[in-house]
């Protein structure tokens, strides 16, 4: 049904978002709404930001497949509008 497809999209576009976002600016999303708890600015180390940046990408790759894949196995199934026509012609096809 296309209400499938328009709710895989609502779900995969705000994912890709904080994905990209984590990969790109891995401190400012490691941090975000805690910053206030240091009295100096917080900061990772390098293991963390590349952990950050690994885990991002993979599931960046991960969401992309999984959604190939939904494209691929996805059916429309009939709508109304097919339904009407079938009855029109006597439920035989044109």
């Amino acid at each position: 049904m296309l209400s499938d497809v328009i709710l895989t999209i609502m779900v995969a576009v705000p994912l890709y978002a904080l994905f990209l976002w984590v990969f790109f600016d891995p401190e400012g999303a490691a941090f975000f709404g805690s910053r206030w708890m240091y009295r100096e600015p917080p900061e990772l180390s390098d293991p963390a930001i590349k952990f950050y940046k690994i885990t991002a990408g993979a599931l960046i790759v991960i969401l992309t497949l999984v959604l190939i894949v939904a494209m691929i196995n996805y059916e429309p199934q009939p709508g109304i509008g097919d339904i009407i026509s079938d009855l029109d012609n006597g439920g035989v096809d044109p």
